[in-house]
């Protein structure tokens, strides 16, 4: 101790909560500047008559069950001046909760000083099994009634509801995405946030993200209902608008490429905009899910989507369909005489349908508008039109059937007008077979399309 300064090298405190630190501490006069250096057990609210309201904040979700984390610390100031703090923070915890969550062991590395609070080395384990791990970094306005905003790097391998109960948002408001194991995730931007002075709380701009880019990778799962293989997605906010620059899903044996934009998404009828290009889906395997008959071929299509974030009645667009090599029946001109011809290899009267196309306008109301329709083979040529109606699950077209379509001797058209239920989605496990059968007639002849 001199006229200027206390120094203290060497002291231990002792609680009965089990923190036990041990370090120094200077006390100078004039100014009262001071320094503590310290390491051993703590708990992190012994920091917070040094420290301003950011160091509550950052502990405020998180409860220590375990024994007190193990800390080293230096800081050194002036006090009634929090403004001049600055401090070194290396802290590790173990059997912590945060929001709810179980984590098994959390770790930082924290640097503070006037204007900013830099986390370089974060990182947590889960106690659902993952990680989450990366680097934020706190800037304070020098006008402090000013909000601060946060820079974020951060990514996680935690299972998706813990992932979103982290980050402060509700699980169940994400049900429609269930992958089978952990997503990878990568978060990076900047965010607002909200800063309390005089125990009112600076409130801030909605939506408070601004620039914020979300990448991910995930096995298979489920997209509501729809089994995927895997799923790669690069979302963008900036403000309350979303961009998509990549989303790839891989299901049913194909891809499904997708684009959206929303103008808010925190505003549910804020417009929304989806593009769609499906390549190779296994077409037997679409149809075996929504109910249908074990078939061959593949998928493809395009689509072009408007409507809102309130649910699939608002979407309206258009769509173009592909299936190739697939198997549509068989036409057959004498009925089930010609099933005993093509028995003995006699299949003149019988026509293959094996290609399918059709243009789709999606309406409002759960209604699938089908202007053109054609179901083709080497010679034989069906085109219809009508419509889907997804509400009460029905269906109602007018076809036409061309025979020696492109014709070799003419050209024998029959009509037909047709209207069923749709058949369900399979759910897992459910198989079924069925012969499906629909009876054309044009006087004298008699004509039927059916499934083997």
């Amino acid at each position: 101790m001199d006229r200027h300064k206390v120094l203290v090298n060497e002291a231990t405190a002792l609680n009965p909560d089990g923190q036990e630190p041990f370090g120094g501490y200077v006390q100078y006069f004039d100014p009262l500047d001071f320094r503590i250096f310290a390491r051993g057990t703590i708990h992190p609210e012994i920091l917070d008559p040094l420290l301003d309201e950011w160091w509550a904040n950052l502990w405020e979700n998180m409860s220590l069950e375990g024994p007190p984390a193990y800390g080293d610390v230096d800081v050194f100031g002036r006090w009634r001046e929090t403004e001049l703090v600055q401090a070194r923070v290396y802290a590790i915890g173990s059997n912590a909760l945060y929001r709810g969550q179980q984590v098994k062991e959390v770790s930082l590395d924290l640097h503070h000083k006037r204007g900013f609070v830099d986390i370089s080395r974060l990182n947590a384990l889960a106690g659902a099994g993952g990680e989450f791990s990366g680097s934020m970094v706190w800037v304070f306005p020098v006008d402090r009634e000013a909000p601060m905003h946060s820079i974020f790097d951060l990514t996680s391998t935690v299972p998706l509801p813990v992932l979103l109960t982290a980050l402060g948002q509700e699980p169940a408001a994400f049900s429609w995405l269930n992958p089978t194991d952990p997503p990878l995730v990568h978060l990076g931007g900047r965010r607002l946030e909200p800063r309390e002075m005089a125990g009112e709380t600076i409130a801030v701009a909605t939506p408070p993200v601004q620039n914020v880019r979300i990448s991910g990778n995930s096995g298979p799962g489920l997209l509501d209902t729809i089994p995927f293989d895997s799923m790669q997605l690069d979302l963008q906010l900036d403000g309350g608008a979303l961009q998509s620059r990549d989303i790839q899903l891989g299901l049913f044996g194909g891809t499904v490429a997708a684009n959206l934009s929303v103008q808010d998404y925190l505003d549910e009828r804020s417009p929304l905009d989806i593009k769609l290009t499906a390549v190779g889906l296994d077409y037997g395997a679409v149809a075996v899910w929504l109910g249908g008959n074990e078939n061959t071929g593949t998928l493809s299509f395009e689509a072009m989507l408007a409507g809102d974030r309130s649910g699939p009645d608002s979407l309206s667009g258009n769509a173009s369909v592909i299936v190739a090599e697939a198997d549509f029946g068989r036409i057959r001109l004498l009925g089930p005489m010609s099933r005993l011809l093509d028995a003995i290899g006699l299949n003149f009267s019988s026509f293959a349908l094996n290609k399918a196309t059709a243009t789709v306008i999606v309406a409002e109301g759960r209604r699938i508008e089908v202007p053109d329709l054609r179901i083709q083979g080497p010679s034989a040529n069906i085109q219809g039109q009508g419509a889907v109606f997804l509400a009460t699950r029905n269906l109602d077209f007018d076809v036409r059937v061309f025979l020696l379509d492109p014709p070799s001797f003419g050209c024998v058209p029959w009509s037909v007008g047709a209207s069923a239920p749709i058949p369900r989605p399979r759910t897992q496990g459910e198989r079924r077979h069925r012969q499906s059968q629909l009876a054309l007639s044009q006087q004298p002849a008699q004509l039927s399309v059916a499934r083997d």
